[in-house]
């Protein structure tokens, strides 16, 4: 019986045993799995925070660029303050010298490389643990610069640049630490700012004469509208503007039944009320109508340096083979047609009653055709396009008194005046179009229209419901219709590209004579693209590129000390690339 009782005491011990063992190993078991679970929690958790280090980072790249050095170039008066970094290959250093805000850190320029390391910003939340970010940016080639003779130059600066983003989770013994870098390229394009990025600028909202010229409700703009002085309103519903609209003055204009006041608003009640679809602005700064390009340098163009002729006629200047300038017209153009012939641009200049001079631009065998009034024609080498290259010009020393017809589809051209220019027929680009697109679809022509002293004139022997295809400027003048007071409604004048002038130049009256307004903003000037040798503003304007493209992400993981039985897979999960870092071991992964 107590050997029974022996035998029964042993095995509830052994099982007793057995019972432990198996616990612990369970709790064992238990809490590697809970080991393995949190240092998973907490290697995502260093991922995520790596990832906002990234995102600020990649932020406040594009507000340095984008924001904070287009406000400071705007201030750059002087094209030799940036010749300065062009000349001594100083990319960095203009890129530490505008990039950064009043009061801000600005880059640290060292050894080839622009840093700025970034203070983490304050986030609320329950992740244990912090993020870095540096911006390291190095140039990718050297500045370049892009002129004419009488132009302004064009400057561009090319980088590259990784963002370091480190993230480190606290919550787990040893801390773990995750890398992201993020790689790109982008430019920086410096030039004069240019006029032509409005749908209308006036100097002084009135007519040339001083008389109120209001926005009714036929007054319809796409794109942006700007003054030096007060805008005019007028009946509700009122005018539309599709683009931003702002004036100097902190006060605008409304009709009022014909009481006129001045209010600081958008709308006058129920009485007067446009329709602004990106805001007015109201009390913001002048515009400086004078340019750098003024009537002198676009003569010089079009004479390719030559002496002015004194007799009347049409000149190509030429070293007998080739033409080294533009198209200079001495005496009143009686009319001026812009042609297409074939493939081919062509013009046909009249002064008085005799036979016309016929100009064929002829791109594909990279030559001009010139005939003479008594039917005489020559053969040129290369094309009227002045000293610098930049597309036709024409100059005229007097009167354009009819001008019409269409601007062939390779063609950028700049027709300048010293008085008045009249049109008297359609003028349309051969390719073009006028949605909400705002001509932005990669077409080449572009036409510039340049009273220098005079105006620009829609005549009375125009058509009704006219088109107008260009950029037309008075920086001394105004855009008006002739006799706009008499008559029956002429329809809607619909132009594709901007006016700016010195004046508001009427179209019609209250009464419904003359041309309603429809006003479609060209939208490729926004990127740059512009009239040949078109009169620029004094200040210089900022273009980047590349950092609105997606960039290079290379996730770069820290590998911990902790004891989670994965450490030792080197590139698991990604391109399986061993590297190296700060005695770390590493992998790589990269996406696109």
């Amino acid at each position: 019986m107590n050997n029974q009782k022996g035998f029964i005491l042993i095995a509830s011990a052994l099982a007793v045993i057995v019972v432990l063992g198996l616990s612990a190993v369970f709790f064992l078991r238990s809490v590697g799995e809970k080991r393995v679970v949190d240092v998973e929690k907490f290697n995502m958790q260093a991922d995520f925070l790596a990832e906002a280090g990234i995102n600020h980072g990649l932020s406040e790249l594009r507000e340095r660029i984008g924001s904070d050095l287009s406000s400071k170039v705007q201030n750059i008066r002087d094209a030799s303050t940036i010749n300065t970094y062009y000349v001594s290959g100083d990319s960095l250093g203009f890129l530490r010298d505008y990039a950064y805000a009043a009061g801000n850190t600005q880059f640290s320029v060292s050894s080839g490389e622009a840093i700025l390391t970034l203070t983490p910003l304050s986030v609320v939340t329950n992740v244990s643990g912090s993020y870095g970010a540096q911006i390291v940016i190095t140039e990718a080639a050297p500045p370049e610069k892009i002129e004419g003779t009488e132009q302004d130059a064009e400057y561009i600066f090319y980088y590259s640049y990784t963002i370091k983003g480190t993230g480190t989770s606290t919550g787990i013994t040893p801390n773990i630490v995750k890398r992201i870098y993020l790689s790109g390229d982008f430019s920086v394009r410096v030039a004069r700012d240019n006029l032509a990025k409005y749908a209308l600028f006036t100097n002084h909202h009135t007519s040339s004469s001083g008389g109120a010229v209001w926005f009714i409700n036929t007054t319809n703009f796409y794109g942006p509208v700007r003054t030096n002085e007060a805008l005019r309103f007028a009946y509700n519903p009122g005018s539309y503007f599709a683009g931003k609209v702002s004036q100097h003055g902190d006060e605008a204009w409304f009709y009022n039944n014909g009481y006129n006041i001045l209010l600081n608003d958008d709308h006058n009640g129920t009485v007067d009320v446009p329709t602004f679809n990106d805001g007015f602005d109201r009390g913001v700064g002048e515009v400086n109508l004078q340019s750098s390009v003024n009537s002198e340098s676009a003569k010089y163009q079009a004479l390719g340096g030559t002496a002015e002729p004194s007799t009347n006629g049409v000149y190509l200047p030429n070293d007998g083979v080739t033409l080294t300038g533009g198209i200079y017209i001495k005496g009143e153009v009686t009319e001026l047609e812009l042609d297409v012939d074939g493939d081919k641009a062509k013009y046909t200049i009249h002064q008085g009653t005799g036979a016309p001079t016929r100009i064929t631009v002829d791109y594909d065998s990279d030559s001009t055709y010139v005939r003479d009034p008594s039917n005489h024609t020559t053969i040129y080498n290369g094309f009227p396009d002045g000293i610098g290259g930049e597309g036709t010009i024409i100059y005229s020393a007097d009167q354009i008194s009819q001008l019409g017809g269409t601007i062939q589809q390779d063609s950028v051209v700049t027709l300048c005046s010293e008085d008045d220019i009249i049109i008297t027929d359609h003028i349309k680009y051969e390719n073009y179009n006028t949605t909400p697109t705002l001509n932005a679809n990669g077409y080449t022509n572009m036409l510039g229209i340049v009273s220098f002293n005079g105006d620009v004139r829609i005549g009375t022997a125009a058509p009704n419901n006219i088109n107008i295809h260009g950029v037309i400027m008075a920086p001394n003048g105004q855009f008006q219709v002739d006799n706009y007071y008499l008559g029956s409604p002429r329809g809607t004048a619909t132009l594709l590209g901007g006016v700016i002038s010195n004046y508001y130049g009427p179209f019609g009256t209250f009464s419904g004579s003359g041309y309603a307004r429809n006003f479609i903003h060209d939208g490729r000037v926004l990127s740059g693209q512009i009239p040949p040798y078109f009169l620029s503003m004094t200040n210089f304007v900022s273009y980047d590129e590349g950092l609105d493209s997606r960039p290079l992400w290379r996730k770069v993981d820290t590998i911990d000390d902790s004891d989670d039985g994965d450490d030792d897979e080197v590139g698991k999960g990604g391109a399986g690339l061993g590297i190296l870092e700060d005695d770390e071991s590493l992998y790589e992964r990269n996406e696109r």
